[in-house]
C-alpha cells in the first residue's frame, strides 16, 4: 500500500513545476509589457513638453515680431523669393496677407494652423514653406485701450486763474496664440496676452 501511494504522487511533482513554469512566465510577460508601455508614457511626455515649451518659446517670438511690425506702419517689406512673404532674422516668415499684422483686429485673433496664420518660423531650411517638419504657427489680433490717467484742477481765485494738471495714454493689447508641431505630430498651443504702449515704437528693419 506505501509504494502505490508513493507512485501516485510521483506525478503531483512534474504537474506543480509546470504550473509554476507557466505563472513566472506569464509574470515576465507582464513585466516586459509594463516596461514597454512605460517606455512608451515617457516618450510622449518628452514630445509634449518639448511642444509646450517650444510653443511657449513661439509665442514671445510672436511678441518681438509685433513690436517690429509697430515700427514699420505701412507694413513689412515683401521678398520675391519668398512668395511676398517677408523675412526677419533668418527663419522668422511673415505671410503676405499679413505685413500690416499690427492692425489685425482682435477678432482675428484665434488657433493657428497651417493655413491659417500671420507668421510662422521654421526650424530645418529644407521646410522654409513651414508644413512639413517642426514649426510655429502664429496668429494675433489687438485693440487699442485707453491707459488710465489722473488729473488736477484748481480753481485759485485770488491768483486770478486755475491750475490743471494731466497724465495718460494708450496701448494696443494683442492676443496672441502660438501653435508648436512637432516630431509625431505633437502640438501644443499657447495663449499669451502683449501689451504695446503707442508711443514707444522704434526704426522699421524690414
Amino acid at each position: 500500500m506505501k509504494q502505490s501511494v508513493n507512485q501516485r504522487e510521483g506525478g503531483f511533482v512534474l504537474v506543480f513545476t509546470l504550473l509554476l513554469l507557466v505563472v513566472v512566465t506569464l509574470l515576465g510577460v507582464s513585466a516586459v509589457d509594463t516596461s514597454v508601455f512605460e517606455s512608451a508614457m515617457t516618450a510622449n511626455d518628452a514630445l509634449y513638453k518639448r511642444a509646450f515649451y517650444q510653443a511657449d518659446g513661439g509665442a514671445n517670438v510672436a511678441g518681438v515680431v509685433i513690436e517690429e511690425n509697430v515700427s514699420c506702419p505701412k507694413g513689412f517689406q515683401t521678398m520675391p523669393a519668398y512668395a511676398g512673404d517677408a523675412l526677419l532674422g533668418g527663419n522668422v516668415l511673415v505671410e503676405s496677407t499679413s505685413l500690416r499684422l499690427w492692425d489685425n483686429p482682435m477678432s482675428a485673433a484665434g488657433r493657428p494652423s497651417d493655413t491659417n496664420r500671420d507668421a510662422y518660423f521654421f526650424y530645418n531650411p529644407s521646410d522654409s514653406n513651414g508644413t512639413r517638419l517642426s514649426r510655429n504657427n502664429l496668429r494675433l489680433g489687438g485693440k487699442t485701450v485707453m491707459m488710465p490717467g489722473s488729473a488736477l484742477q484748481m480753481a485759485a481765485g485770488y491768483e486770478g486763474r486755475g491750475k490743471g494738471m494731466a497724465n495718460g495714454g494708450a496701448y494696443i493689447t494683442y492676443d496672441v496664440f502660438s501653435q508648436h508641431i512637432g516630431d509625431r505630430l505633437s502640438e501644443s498651443v499657447v495663449e499669451i496676452i502683449w501689451r504695446h504702449v503707442i508711443g514707444l515704437e522704434g526704426n522699421c528693419r524690414y
